[in-house]
């Protein structure tokens, strides 16, 4: 937080996700919820943050 151009981008950051609009459902059954994730990745196209390897 002290180095000034950390702080500019970091500014920066909370100010566009303030203007973000979030939506969200509940799914409280794990295999739905499981199933979800995995169609809205490749839905949404989200491969380069979602992977469903097994660690």
């Amino acid at each position: 937080m002290k180095d000034p151009g950390f702080m500019q981008s970091f500014e920066e950051a909370k100010a566009k996700i303030c203007d973000m609009y979030v939506a969200w459902i509940e799914i409280k059954n794990p295999l739905v919820l499981y199933l979800f994730e995995a169609y809205a990745a490749m839905e949404l196209n989200t491969k380069e943050w979602n992977t469903f390897e097994t660690h």
